[in-house]
């Protein structure tokens, strides 16, 4: 089966695919659009797969501490704007 060809300016948006459910992470789907960032972006930074960043944004999954300071230092943010309930514990 042929593959379809990329639509022009595919490369542009933060996703390789149409959203399926609603967004559970905002902030972070909003700031990636500002930066111009994809999911392939924020997985290769944080050293974790596509699928894990995918889950980030939109199924609400939170990241484990060493991965959230190094999202937010990619985003140029504070962690406590992402995860405002989330306990850090400074090592």
């Amino acid at each position: 089966m042929r593959r379809k060809p990329e639509p022009k300016g595919f490369r542009e948006y933060p996703i390789q695919r149409k959203l399926k459910s609603s967004l559970t992470d905002k902030r972070l789907y909003e700031d990636m659009i500002r930066l111009k960032l994809r999911t392939a972006d924020i997985a290769q930074y944080c050293g974790v797969t596509q699928r894990t960043a995918e889950k980030w944004v939109f199924e609400g999954s939170v990241p484990n501490p060493e991965r959230v300071v190094k999202l937010c230092e990619l985003m140029g943010r504070e962690v406590g704007y992402y995860y405002p309930l989330y306990k850090w514990t400074n090592k």
